[in-house]
């Protein structure tokens, strides 16, 4: 699960503006964060439309380590099917501009094979699983 691995700055989740049911990554997620992913979707916090990137901290306890903070950036995307390099530019300054050195993707949740979402994130500081 994407969560365990505590590697990385920030997970990004492709939220598309076509889909009503949310993929198994973002079910995973909102079910670990006890729901704050869904209600901040319902809530406006997060958007699915195309080219918002949103950024959501969430601060919950972790076992015997006391309370930890996971950052959840969202990508809006007109169809995960066909990400565009419009909306993956928009992802990449938001990443540069937060100064995320580790960034976590489930190639996956944006509709790509493991090769392919290694081609759209070459650089070391991705961290991609399927």
């Amino acid at each position: 699960m994407l969560i365990a691995q505590h590697g990385v700055d920030a997970w990004v989740l492709c939220l598309p503006e076509t889909e009503s049911d949310a993929h198994a990554v973002f079910r995973g997620l909102d079910w670990r964060f006890r729901g704050a992913l869904a209600r901040a979707v319902y809530s406006g916090e997060l958007s699915p439309k195309s080219g918002v990137v949103s950024l959501l901290p969430y601060t919950r306890a972790v076992s015997n380590t006391g309370p930890e903070t996971f950052r959840i950036l969202t990508l809006g995307v007109k169809d995960r099917s066909s990400v565009t390099r419009a909306e993956l530019s928009l992802l990449r300054k938001n990443i540069q501009g937060l100064g995320l050195k580790t960034f976590g993707i489930s190639a996956g949740d944006f509709g790509w094979t493991l090769a392919e979402a290694k081609t759209h994130f070459p650089e070391k500081s991705a961290c991609i699983v399927e």
